[in-house]
């Protein structure tokens, strides 16, 4: 299952078979990151800051708002202005 904005996925997970979350980090976050059980560089994303979370209790509850939100935050900064602008406006904001 994908979640994205602007057709751009910020956080990816899997609902069957074996657990594991993919979410987009800030560089400092990701240094800290890796450095657990669990969580790994994603493979040919990990130049972009892109982790693997492989267990769920790697995170803690308020750890997991704040790395989707900032995921999410992180993705939608880099999408061009166009499509930010139409966010925003669809949003009401």
């Amino acid at each position: 299952m994908c979640f994205s904005i602007g057709n751009k996925i910020f956080c990816g997970t899997r609902i069957e078979r074996l657990f594991r979350t993919d979410i987009k980090c800030d560089k400092r976050s990701f240094a800290d990151l890796v450095e657990r059980k669990r969580i790994v560089p994603i493979p040919r994303l990990s130049t972009t800051f892109w982790i693997r979370i492989e267990k769920g209790n790697s995170l803690i509850t308020f750890e997991w708002n704040h790395c989707i939100k900032k995921s999410y935050n992180l993705v939608i900064a880099g999408l061009p202005k166009k499509i930010k602008q139409s966010i925003t406006e669809a949003n009401g904001r």
